[in-house]
């Protein structure tokens, strides 16, 4: 109870050298707390009841205390106490503080333990439950620094909030059967966590809950689960593997961040979105295998994933972003289920045939490349940065160059454009600082700005007759042209064109 000025008003009294907090006074339940022992011992066996004054008997049903106003007393336990036994008449474990605790056995009978209950208590190192809890409180053993295994008794269902948070020395832990929700930082800077077996009754995993586990190396989601929170495994840092059940319609992109170890993932088998920048820079990832499900890869969903060197496309999906593979510098391949009916794959590269389209040429691609007769569109960006591809052959039936479709292809050297071909768009060809040859087609009337912007190796350039248009800065930055033949149908070359 607390008075209205704040100060609380307990009933309390001593029996063999321990302290009692009376919880109940009422006849036929006669019921105290036990709050604190002067025992010199190392082990504290509290007792199952206690005596007043009067000769009045109580049954110790609380150890530690609780007020029903949300406020606490909390008894501090002598440091030299490094073992604490329960007897059967407890039910419900309150707030204490035990700095020097090791060891602690509760009975079955206990049914409730308060928030933070364990909290602080660094040395830790054995515990043993009641099989009667339905839950891991909030905070229970927060900062319980020499915990290093731990199994939670099977009628637990949820993990509360940071539960286990800066246990930094617990390597093992089993988790029940039964178990439904992971809470936010329940597990936060458990460094020394190796492996977790999640159950498969799991269904919810909080912000932050696994969160600065360094040391854990693999990843295996239940079907159960069908929410991640955010950070939910940031700063994982030797994280190797994933795997994510049927539960989850998105791989979440703030689930891990940074990813420095990550090699394999396998998606589950409902995941339709692959989100903006979900696998953004994950350097070690080689393997990826994408559910039939999946039908939409988002903007840089892939980019910088440099050890990536293969990926197949399930035959359901419909949108990949043109940047979504940004930055894949070892990536020689990007193939499609066979069934698919908006892509298709020819010679590693992503075609849109129903569009006539070369979508994306992976930026591993080396040497000469030979664009398929029957292509009509080269998508913007389609070849941007593949650094290793030296010669393009681009047949008659293309007509649409999209914009900086060749940008920073920085091993090109020749090109040769079909005679369909009527425009060179803006930034085609800049940052190409190898080309040297460049043979326009018959059709070619306008040549766009910044087309071929730091092309430094070019020396000559002929223009053709039938370029009418010369656009501003179409060949700045190419400091050793020399010779540049322009053509008799050239009527407009805008200022700062060769500048």
């Amino acid at each position: 109870m607390m008075e209205g000025n704040g100060v609380f008003d307990l009933r309390m009294f001593s029996d063999s050298g321990a302290t009692y907090v009376v919880i109940s006074g009422e006849e036929g339940c006669m019921e105290v707390a036990f709050h604190s022992a002067a025992t010199a011992g190392k082990t504290l066996v509290v007792p199952s009841i206690a005596v007043d004054d009067d000769g009045q008997r109580y049954t110790v049903t609380q150890f530690g205390y609780c007020s029903g106003e949300g406020s606490s007393f909390i008894p501090i336990i002598n440091e030299r106490i490094s073992r604490i036994v329960l007897p059967p008449t407890v039910r419900t474990i309150g707030d204490f503080s035990a700095k020097g605790l090791q060891s602690f056995v509760m009975t079955d009978h206990v049914t409730s333990v308060a928030d933070n209950a364990f909290a602080g208590c660094s040395e830790l190192r054995d515990i043993v439950m009641s099989r009667q809890l339905t839950s891991i409180p909030k905070g229970m053993f927060n900062e319980c620094y020499a915990l290093e295994s731990i199994v939670i008794p099977e009628g637990v269902r949820e993990i509360g909030e940071n539960a286990f948070r800066y246990c930094e020395n617990l390597r093992s832990i089993v988790l029940p059967s039964g178990l439904k929700a992971i809470s936010d930082g329940a597990f936060l800077e458990c460094g020394a966590l190796k492996c977790i077996y999640l159950p498969p009754t799991l269904e919810s995993i909080g912000d932050a809950a696994f969160m600065g586990c360094r040391t854990l190396v693999s990843l295996d989601v239940p079907d159960s689960v069908t929410s991640i929170g955010r950070n939910a495994f940031h700063r994982c840092l030797k994280l190797r593997s994933i795997r994510m059940g049927k539960g989850m319609e998105c791989f979440p992109s703030d689930m891990l961040h940074p990813a420095p170890a990550v090699r394999s993932v396998v998606l589950g088998d409902n995941v339709r979105s692959i989100e903006k920048e979900t696998f953004r820079n994950w350097h070690r990832l080689t393997d990826v295998v994408l559910p039939e499900s999946l039908s939409t890869i988002g903007e840089r969903a892939f980019e910088g994933c440099t050890s990536l060197r293969d990926i197949v496309l399930p035959s359901n999906v419909s949108c990949v972003e043109q940047d979504s593979f940004k930055g894949c510098e070892s990536l020689v391949g990007i193939h499609v289920n066979g069934m698919n009916e908006v892509y298709t794959s020819r010679g590693g590269c992503l075609y849109c045939p129903k569009l006539d389209m070369l979508v994306r040429c992976p930026e591993g691609m080396e040497g000469r490349v030979v664009i398929p007769e029957g292509t009509v569109d080269i998508a913007e960006c389609a070849f941007e940065n593949c650094q290793r591809i030296t010669e393009v052959i681009v047949p008659d039936s293309v007509s649409i160059l999209g914009w900086a479709a060749f940008y920073n292809c920085t091993s090109l050297e020749s090109v040769m454009l079909g005679e369909n071909v009527s425009q060179i768009p803006y930034e085609m060809f800049s940052g190409c600082v190898n080309l040297r040859h460049v043979e326009f087609g018959p059709n070619v009337w306008n040549i766009g700005q910044e087309s071929f912007n730091d092309c430094v190796s070019l020396r000559e350039i002929v223009i053709p007759d039938c370029v009418e248009e010369v656009e501003r800065h179409a060949f700045k930055g190419c400091i050793s042209l020399e010779r540049v033949r322009i053509g008799r149908s050239v009527s407009f070359i805008a200022a700062y064109a060769f500048l």
